[in-house]
């Protein structure tokens, strides 16, 4: 069962828990708006010490709810016993990935204190689309957590793992040797931190999303490089499914020819 569908599942609406599911989404809608005030202070030159300081208030309240959650949990697996341990433990993982969306928002809004707006060029212009495909992203991740949408769930899936990628192959041009790059950075250490960043941010919100679709054991997953994290949990799991599905319309067949 799903980390999300187990909480909802126990017990009455008034009970402390369904406020804990609460207090996880507005985690989630904090670390938006401090990613939407960081990314306009780099990218469209907005007071970039004002926001700074927004971002470090936002993230001293995505701190608070995150221990308040980690204390919840802790007295309810406390008070239903070890039973709930492990489901305990695996909520305490996702909401850390909230909590740490926080902490790369406020590295951005650092980088546009330090390095002033983001010269305009090839680089600017990608990373200000993607700025507003990744906020778009951290609005969904917290819907596809309040609905458990699994369909939704895997077309997300999808969509951040391409934005990963094209994040890793904005970070491979800037890092080529200068008489082999086709785009010439105007601050090559501070976009690569940048799209670094954004990549963090997006594999965070995937350890999100992925929750609604996997067993506990499986989360806190897509935060690893393709190259040493095997098969991807959702690839394997919808493999499973259709050959199950497959199994049964064989077995139909076979009846069915029987007679």
């Amino acid at each position: 069962m799903a980390i999300f569908s187990w909480l909802r599942s126990m017990g009455a609406p008034d009970e402390p828990l369904q406020e804990l599911v609460s207090r996880f989404g507005l985690m989630v809608g904090h670390a938006r708006h401090s990613f939407d005030l960081a990314t306009d202070a780099y990218l469209i030159g907005a007071d970039a010490k004002t926001i700074e300081g927004d971002v470090k208030a936002t993230d001293e309240k995505i701190n608070e709810i995150h221990s308040s959650i980690r204390r919840g949990l802790v007295i309810h697996a406390s008070l239903r016993g070890a039973g709930e341990v492990a489901s305990a433990l695996a909520m305490i993982s996702v909401a850390k990935d909230a909590e740490l969306i926080g902490d790369y928002t406020k590295h951005i809004a650092k980088l546009a204190v330090r390095c002033p707006k983001q010269p305009d060029g090839p680089f600017h212009a990608i990373l200000l689309e993607m700025k507003g495909r990744i906020s778009s992203i951290l609005a969904e991740a917290r819907e596809l957590y309040e609905s458990e949408d699994e369909d939704g769930a895997r077309a997300f899936i999808g969509r951040a793992e391409a934005l990963k990628d094209e994040c890793d192959a904005a970070t491979r041009e800037i890092l080529t040797s200068l008489d082999e790059r086709t785009v010439q950075p105007a601050d090559p250490a501070a976009t690569v931190l940048c799209f670094r960043y954004y990549r963090r941010i997006v594999s965070h919100s995937l350890n999100i999303v992925t929750s609604v679709v996997l067993p506990v054991d499986h989360l806190d997953y897509y935060d690893e490089d393709k190259e040493s994290r095997g098969p991807l949990p959702v690839e394997k799991a919808t493999k499973r499914k259709k050959r199950r599905k497959k199994g049964k319309k064989d077995k139909k067949k076979r009846k069915k020819d029987k007679k």
